[in-house]
């Protein structure tokens, strides 16, 4: 995923939510690349999953044109590493993280009052292969489902795979919010 804009320019208020993101970041590329003048991020309820063989920037920020990236927030997303991750913050600021999932090798975990480091209850991460189906690994094992997270004004009411998404109860962290 690559959010950017040069320094002269601006990207403000982007949403990132309700995605499944498997063996991104190609050999060494990062995951998550946000550059210059992005403003108001936010990023959540995403399962991200990094393969055994991948040792890479999970986020990587960075200038562009004398532009930073600035209050971009991350909540209630599952961030599962069976390779290795590093994060890059550049000269970023105001970074957020709030009710994630950290499991597996991270080379330093974002700060994170509510982080989670136990492994996330997903049917077969790392699954995924050809169309939707293929990934139904990335759904919760058991049928109490993941652990809850915070509350999204304006949460989009479908999570990855159509389920409704509940507006005033936390949902599961992760891309699978809702329930059947």
């Amino acid at each position: 995923m690559l959010i950017c804009a040069p320094g002269n320019s601006f990207n403000e208020d982007t949403v990132i939510r309700y995605n499944i993101s498997q063996n991104d970041g190609v050999n060494t590329a990062r995951v998550l690349h946000i550059s210059g003048h992005v403003k108001h991020t936010m990023i959540y309820n995403n399962t991200i999953y990094v393969g055994p063989k991948q040792d890479l920037p999970l986020l990587l920020f960075t200038d562009w044109s004398g532009g930073n990236p600035e209050g971009t927030t991350f909540i209630n997303n599952i961030f599962f590493v069976d390779g290795r991750v590093s994060y890059q913050w550049g000269q970023s600021r105001s970074n957020v993280f709030s009710n994630n999932v950290f499991f597996g090798n991270h080379q330093e975990i974002p700060p994170d009052s509510h982080a989670i480091t136990n492994r996330p209850s997903l049917l077969r991460p790392g699954c995924g292969s050809h169309g939707l189906d293929s990934l139904s690994g990335y759904q919760p094992a058991k049928a109490e489902g993941l652990p809850r997270g915070q509350v999204i004004l304006n949460n989009g009411g479908r999570d990855f795979f159509g389920h409704p998404v509940p507006a005033t109860q936390p949902p599961f962290i992760g891309a699978v919010s809702g329930t059947k």
